[in-house]
């Protein structure tokens, strides 16, 4: 039987303010595994006007929807 590894680097600081992340969320169409933290997506949005950009990846959206990243959350919670 074979056995594949594989490894990532995941930020645990919010790529918005460079904080550490408490709340780890991401937008749910976005496939990276870089979240941002809660509150600093919150007032992100509040500098969008027409369409909604991840700052992450960049990819534009009609609708902002995020979502708690449970893996994050887990790593945090360790």
């Amino acid at each position: 039987s074979e056995v594949a590894t594989s490894s990532f680097n995941l930020s645990l600081r919010c790529p918005l303010t460079l904080a550490c992340i408490k709340k780890p969320v991401r937008l749910t169409q976005c496939t990276h595994l870089q979240c941002m933290e809660y509150e600093s997506w919150i007032s992100y949005l509040a500098t969008q006007t027409t369409s909604f950009k991840c700052p992450i990846c960049s990819k534009s959206y009609a609708t902002p929807d995020v979502f708690v990243d449970g893996f994050s959350a887990e790593i945090l919670a360790a």
